[in-house]
């Protein structure tokens, strides 16, 4: 479960690191609309800008989501088929090793 708990984690962080960089993409976009305009703005007046909203509908690219959910669940997978090789490797060699002595029953 704590693997689990650490791929959710792991995945949730990335998405909203993206959606930071995507905020952040907009923010420095603006600032530059802002700066290149050069138009001087009166206290008082409303600008076309502030006609719009703020954010605007910010969604991550779908095909960077998918592929972190391919790489977080091949290795959940690669993890997952290791462990039971490793347990049936021990299995095998503890419980079919030939050169344990015998217990040989006395029958009375």
């Amino acid at each position: 479960m704590a693997f689990l708990d650490a791929a959710i984690s792991y995945y949730n962080t990335h998405y909203h690191l993206d959606m930071n960089y995507l905020e952040q993409q907009v923010i420095y976009k603006q600032i530059h609309v802002s700066r290149s305009a050069q138009c001087s703005i009166k206290i008082g007046e409303s600008s076309s800008s502030e006609k719009r909203p703020y954010h605007e509908i910010i969604k991550p690219d779908v095909f960077q989501l998918f592929k972190r959910k391919v790489y977080i669940s091949s290795i959940a997978f690669n993890l997952t088929v290791f462990t039971v090789i490793v347990l049936f490797a021990c299995h095998s060699f503890l419980c079919n090793d030939s050169s344990a002595p015998l217990i040989n029953t006395v029958s009375p």
